[in-house]
């Protein structure tokens, strides 16, 4: 399973940010399993099946600090 993370655009007032994570499966029994996993685990947030791209995705509103903290310290990584 590949597994990316893609934060949106917009800070929020309530300083939130939009996270989404997109689950690659190569099998559509991975995908399955995966899925009532977290369906039996009570999904919080916004969850998405796509059957014709075999991936998951999950949004959801997160603090924006996760977003920046992240953010920074990939900055400061490429500046060494």
């Amino acid at each position: 399973m590949k597994i990316t993370k893609k934060y949106g655009n917009i800070i929020y007032g309530d300083n939130t940010i939009s996270k989404t994570i997109t689950y690659q499966f190569d099998k559509i029994r991975e995908l399955n399993t995966f899925w009532q996993d977290n369906l039996d685990a009570g999904m919080k947030g916004n969850w998405q099946a796509h059957l014709d791209r075999m991936t998951i995705e999950h949004s959801e509103f997160v603090d924006a600090r996760e977003y920046l903290n992240e953010f920074t310290e990939f900055c400061e990584g490429e500046e060494e």
